[in-house]
C-alpha cells in the first residue's frame, strides 16, 4: 500500500523531527517541536463507486513548487484543503514523486528540522530487542568486510569524483536519467575497499551515497561478477538489481534476465532470506519481459509463481462447479487470515473439516446472491481495466519501442499496449477484495463445524452470515451420504438451529453459564501466562504496551501470534493485531474477552 511506503520514508529519514499519530483511517505527521499537522493521509470507503478512497494532503503551495513538479502531480491533485495540497493516492504511480513532495514539505515549512541521513537511525536512546535474523544478518555482513575506514575527501578516488559531477540536480524528473548516466559511466569500475556498515534508502541511487559507502558496493559488485554473493545491505542490492535491469554490466538483453534470476537464486534466499525482495524482484523480472515486447510464450515463462497461484486460487472460486470441495477450500484460505486452522474443530477433524467447509463454500458461491451478484463477485468485485506502469518503484528507463500488443498471461489477466506506449491491465484488483466478509464467511462455517461435532467452545451467531445455514446443511447431508459412515440426524441439524436461535445475543445459554461459574481449583500459572494477562489487561485499559514489550525483550510477533493462538478456541478469531508497530486490542472482541478474563478469576 502506498501511504505505508509513505510513512516508512517519513518514519525513516525524519523520525527525530516529527511525531506519527494514527487514527483508524487518518494518518497524521505533526512537526515534534511546533505540533502542526504537515502531512495528514485519509482512506475511506466509497459507497457511490463502490471503491477504496485514498487522500494525500501536503502542506504545500503548487505554486511554489518548480515546474516540472506542478507537471508531475497535474493528473492527480483534487480540490485543495485549506494551505494543503490535495493528492488522490489511486493515481499516485510512482513513488519518487511521493518522497519528492514529502522532501519539500519539509524543506520549505520546517527549516528547523534535524532530518535524519538515510543511513542512521533514530538517534534518541531506547532499548530494542533485535530480532535474531537481523542480528544473524549483521555478523554476516560484518564478517565478510571485517573493518570500516572511513573515506576523507582527499581519498575519494577520481572516477567517482567524476561521477558526482555527473548528477545534474536531485529533482524527481531526473531520479532515472542521474542513475542511467551514472551507473553507464561506472559499469567497469571496481573497488577493493573493506566495509562494514548499514545502508537504508527509499530508491539508492549513486549520487546520494558517501563515497565509503559506493567504494564498498563496488567492492561487492566486484565479488559478484566474479561469482562470490556476500552479505550486503538490503538497498545497496536493489541498486546492483537497478543496474540489471536496466542492462547496466550486461552484454544484451538476455543477459538481464539470466543476471536477474541468477541473484534471485544465490544471494535472495540463501543470503538475504528476503521473501518481499523476492516477490518484488521476481515480478520486475516478469514485467521487464513485457516491457522488451517478448512473445507471449516467453513472457509466461517469467510469470512469478506468487502471481499465478493467485490466479488459480480466483479461478478456483469463479468456477467452483468444475473444482473438488478441497480444491475450494484451499484457494478461499489464500484469502484469509488462516486463523481457521487453530480451530478445534479443524485440529482435530483436519481431512474432514476441510471437505465439509469445501463443500459449504461450494454451494453458497453456485447458488446464493447478494444485490443480484454471486458471492465471487460479490467478494472479488470483477476484473478491473487500469493503467500499468512496468517495472514501478524501480529506478528504470522504460522501453520507447511503440507498438500495440497483447498478452493473455491467463483467462483473468490481459496486459495491452497501445500505440502510444501505454501499458493497461484487466485483472482483479486485490485491494477491492472484501477481505472482512471473506473472515466471517471462515467463521460461520467454524462456528456451525464446532455445534456439529459438538468440539470446542460455542461460537457466538452473525446474524449477517444467517443466510448460510441451508448451504451448511446440505454439505453435511451430501458428505455422509457420500462416505456412509454414519446415518444422518436431523435432529442434530435441528438442535443447532434452536442453539443458534438462543446465543445470538450471547455466548452460552443460561445453563451453560452456571457452568462456567463453578470454582475452578486454583494452579500455579507459568511466567509466559502470567504476561499474557498482564498485556491482555493493559491493552483492555487502552494502554501501549510497546515499551512493556521492550523492556521484557519480548518480540511483538511472537507475542501476537501466542495471544491469538491461546485465546482462539473461545473467540474463534485472533483477537490482537499489529498497527504501526504497536499491539492493539480488536475492538470486536472486547467484551468477550473481559467476560473469559473475570470467568478466569
Amino acid at each position: 500500500m502506498l501511504i505505508n511506503e509513505a510513512l516508512d520514508y517519513i518514519k525513516n529519514k525524519y523520525a527525530s523531527s516529527c511525531n506519527l499519530e494514527i487514527q483508524q483511517n487518518l494518518y497524521l505527521v505533526n512537526d515534534k517541536k511546533t505540533k502542526k499537522c504537515m502531512i495528514y493521509f485519509i482512506t475511506f470507503f466509497d459507497q457511490e463507486t463502490s471503491s477504496q478512497k485514498a487522500y494525500c494532503n501536503l502542506l504545500l503551495d503548487e505554486l511554489g513548487l518548480d515546474l516540472s513538479l506542478q507537471q508531475a502531480i497535474k493528473d492527480v491533485k483534487m480540490e485543495s484543503i485549506g494551505k494543503f495540497l490535495t493528492l488522490d493516492m489511486n493515481k499516485i504511480h510512482d513513488t519518487r514523486l511521493l518522497f519528492q513532495l514529502i522532501d519539500q514539505v519539509f524543506l520549505i515549512y520546517d527549516d528547523h528540522l534535524i532530518i535524519l541521513e538515510d543511513d542512521h537511525d533514530d538517534s534518541s536512546y531506547h532499548e530494542t530487542a533485535i530480532p535474531k535474523k537481523e542480528i544473524r544478518r549483521r555478523k554476516h555482513i560484518h564478517a565478510a568486510h571485517p573493518q570500516n575506514p572511513k573515506t576523507t575527501t582527499k581519498e575519494i578516488p577520481e572516477k567517482l569524483r567524476e561521477m558526482y559531477a555527473l548528477a545534474k540536480s536531485n529533482a524527481y524528473y531526473e531520479w532515472v536519467p542521474n542513475f542511467i548516466r551514472q551507473g553507464k559511466f561506472m559499469v567497469d569500475y571496481e573497488d577493493d575497499y573493506p566495509w562494514s556498515e548499514d545502508y537504508k534508502s527509499y530508491f539508492p541511487c549513486y549520487y546520494d551515497m558517501p563515497p565509503e559507502i559506493l567504494r564498498g558496493y563496488f567492492s561487492w559488485r566486484k565479488k559478484v561478477r566474479e561469482g562470490e554473493y556476500l552479505p550486503i545491505a538490503t538497498s545497496l542490492s536493489y541498486l546492483y538489481v537497478y543496474e540489471l535491469l536496466n542492462g547496466i554490466g550486461c552484454k544484451d538483453v538476455q543477459e538481464r534476465f539470466d543476471k536477474l534470476e541468477e541473484f534471485v537464486e544465490r544471494f535472495v534466499r540463501p543470503i538475504a532470506h528476503d521473501q518481499r525482495m523476492e516477490d518484488r524482484v521476481e515480478e520486475w523480472i516478469f514485467e521487464l519481459a513485457l516491457d522488451m515486447h517478448f512473445p507471449i510464450e516467453r513472457v509466461k515463462a517469467y510469470f512469478p509463481d506468487g502471481m499465478l497461484k493467485l490466479d488459480q486460487n480466483l479461478m478456483t472460486l469463479k468456477k467452483v462447479k468444475e473444482h473438488t470441495p478441497s480444491e475450494i477450500f484451499e484457494s478461499i484460505m489464500a484469502f484469509s487470515d488462516r486463523s481457521f486452522y487453530k480451530s478445534p474443530v479443524y485440529k482435530k477433524e483436519p481431512e474432514k473439516t476441510k471437505e465439509i467447509a469445501g463443500m459449504i463454500i461450494k454451494n453458497a458461491f453456485k447458488d446464493y446472491r447478494i444485490k443480484k451478484k454471486t458471492l465471487f463477485s460479490f467478494i472479488f468485485k470483477g476484473q478491473r481495466t487500469t493503467s500499468f506502469y512496468p517495472v514501478s518503484n524501480a529506478l528504470y528507463e522504460r522501453n520507447k519501442e511503440k507498438d500495440i500488443l497483447t498478452y493473455d498471461i491467463d483467462p483473468i489477466r490481459i496486459y495491452h499496449l497501445d500505440k502510444y506506449n501505454n501499458w493497461n491491465i484487466k485483472a482483479f484488483q486485490m485491494e477491492k477484495c472484501d477481505s472482512k466478509f471473506i473472515k466471517g464467511l471462515i467463521r460461520e462455517i467454524d462456528r456451525f463445524l464446532r455445534a456439529y461435532f459438538e468440539v470446542g467452545r460455542k461460537l457466538k451467531v452473525d446474524d449477517a452470515f444467517d443466510f448460510m445455514e441451508p448451504y451448511e446443511e446440505m454439505a453435511i447431508k451430501d458428505y455422509e451420504e457420500k462416505h456412509k459412515q454414519m446415518d444422518f440426524n436431523l435432529a442434530s441439524l435441528q438442535k443447532i438451529r434452536y442453539e443458534a436461535a438462543l446465543t445470538r445475543e450471547s455466548l452460552l445459554t443460561e445453563e451453560e453459564k452456571e457452568v462456567e461459574v463453578k470454582p475452578v481449583v486454583e494452579k500455579e500459572i507459568d511466567d509466559q501466562d502470567q504476561m499474557t494477562e498482564v498485556i491482555i489487561k493493559k491493552l483492555l485499559k487502552n494502554e501501549d504496551v510497546t515499551s512493556f514489550l521492550q523492556e521484557h525483550h519480548l518480540f511483538i510477533e511472537v507475542v501476537a501470534d501466542e495471544m491469538n493462538e491461546a485465546y482462539y478456541d473461545e473467540i474463534g478469531d485472533n483477537i490482537v493485531e499489529i498497527e504501526d508497530n504497536h499491539l492493539v486490542l480488536i475492538e470486536d472482541y472486547r467484551e468477550d474477552v473481559e467476560g473469559l478474563l473475570y470467568g478466569r478469576k
